[in-house]
């Protein structure tokens, strides 16, 4: 049974119960937010400072000194990018209390069926992972279809204005440079999504294909934009930026954050493919 244990403040940890957990060998769940390492059952929640809190995403992690590991269940997969600063301090936090080290296994598991791991790694993968998306982005995806399979893997992705065929991914964009840009996401399902929406549209005109995932790895940010939806739409986060600031924020960083999405100007040749996964 997992202990859930209750740390206040990384300058005043209870000591106590963590290295009986790791005397003991056992598994708990730690919870950290805004810099705090907390239960939500310890925050009243009639205070402003409650309130403040529980709006901090907190981040849970389950620690397991039996075989060094650590595992994180989120719930919202492209959505969840945001918050991979924040877990990084977590563990980072965690190493400097000399709970934890960089070579513990790391786990992100299924929150529909919790014993399905969806990959493994060691801490220090994740540590080393730029999440500030200002050089690079480290993995980016692009769905589409086995129908344009063999043009890509010669000319590499083409943004549609420049394509002979008149069957694209999408009949239309949001704004009159949609057709010059190629859009990708850091999320491999929200790939996967794309990727049957362009069969089916395919399909909708008579054209039989299957679905592929081109993965590119460490792609250059030059000519990395906004998606459509940063430009057309605006969320919760963008209203209050222009409540606070009077503008609204655009940037393809603010576009990865918040929807896992992005728009390269340009072409992506095949020298940048990294993965192209045939789906069935």
């Amino acid at each position: 049974m997992i202990k859930l244990i209750s740390l206040v403040e990384y300058t005043d940890v209870e000591e106590k119960p963590i290295k009986s957990a790791i005397k003991n060998k056992e598994e708990i769940q730690i919870l950290w937010g805004n810099g705090k390492i907390f239960l939500p059952k310890n925050i009243k929640t009639n205070s402003a400072k409650a309130l403040k809190d529980l709006m901090s995403n907190p981040i849970a992690g389950i620690f397991n000194f039996r075989n060094n590991s650590v595992k994180f269940i989120f719930w919202d997969d492209w959505s969840d990018f945001k918050f991979v600063n924040k877990v990084k301090q977590f563990l980072q936090d965690m190493i400097r209390l000399k709970y934890i080290t960089a070579s513990w296994k790391l786990t992100i598991q299924n929150p529909k069926n919790t014993r399905l791991s969806l990959g493994g790694a060691k801490v220090n993968d994740l540590l080393n992972y730029d999440a500030s998306y200002t050089k690079t982005i480290p993995f980016a995806f692009h769905g589409t279809s086995s129908y344009f399979i063999d043009d890509i893997k010669r000319k590499g992705i083409v943004p549609n204005i420049y394509l002979d065929d008149e069957h694209f991914n999408w009949d239309k964009g949001y704004t009159i440079n949609s057709n010059k840009q190629i859009y990708l996401t850091i999320d491999y399902d929200r790939a996967k999504y794309y990727a049957d929406h362009c069969v089916d549209h395919l399909k909708d005109n008579g054209i039989k294909s299957k679905p592929v995932v081109i993965r590119i790895k460490n792609l250059p940010v030059d000519n990395v934009i906004a998606d459509d939806d940063i430009e057309t739409n605006m969320g919760m986060l963008q209203l209050l930026n222009m409540i606070y600031h009077g503008k609204k924020d655009k940037t393809y960083i603010s576009g990865i954050r918040q929807s896992g999405q992005l728009a390269y100007n340009g072409r992506i040749p095949p020298t940048m493919f990294d993965k192209i996964i045939w789906l069935k």
